[in-house]
């Protein structure tokens, strides 16, 4: 006997209507589409841009402190930072010698690809802000902050 096991249409209209997740991961797609199409020449997307950029702001850096930074898992990171590494965009080295310590950083190559990119970026970026007012930009900006850290707060207080 086959039962149907079909989510309720309501439920999923509801979803679509108001899910803080639902409306980000679409934004994020087209977000992301825009960029990733501006950065091809660079041969880099707009992830490897992102780490590069978080790169070049810390500096050197533990893998598990550029994840909590870029609030991602370690996992998902060290198989973006591999793409990199094996470009030459990114090298990994010990901390004091202790070789239980490994930091990330950009290479000279990693630096001169990222300032290669930051035209396309910018063209880009001037584009999507265009569309909306300064002051529309930067509320969206503060309150997508405000989100991204209660999102983290909200996962915290779950374990």
């Amino acid at each position: 006997m086959v039962t149907d096991a079909s989510a309720p249409a309501a439920t999923c209209q509801t979803v679509a209507e108001s899910s803080p997740c639902f409306a980000l991961r679409k934004a994020s797609r087209a977000v992301t589409q825009l960029f990733d199409e501006a950065l091809r020449p660079s041969r880099l997307h707009s992830t490897q841009f992102t780490l590069m950029v978080a790169l070049r702001l810390t500096g050197a850096v533990g893998v598990s402190r550029l994840a909590e930074e870029l609030v991602t898992d370690a996992s998902t990171l060290s198989r973006n930072l591999a793409v990199l590494e094996r470009r030459g965009l990114v090298a990994y080295s010990t901390a004091n010698g202790d070789r239980r310590v490994r930091r990330v950083s950009l290479t000279v190559a990693g630096n001169a690809a990222l300032a290669r990119a930051l035209p396309a970026w910018e063209e880009a970026n001037n584009r999507l802000r265009a569309t909306v007012t300064p002051p529309e930009s930067a509320d969206l900006l503060a309150r997508l902050d405000v989100l991204t850290r209660a999102a983290v707060g909200a996962r915290r207080s779950r374990r």
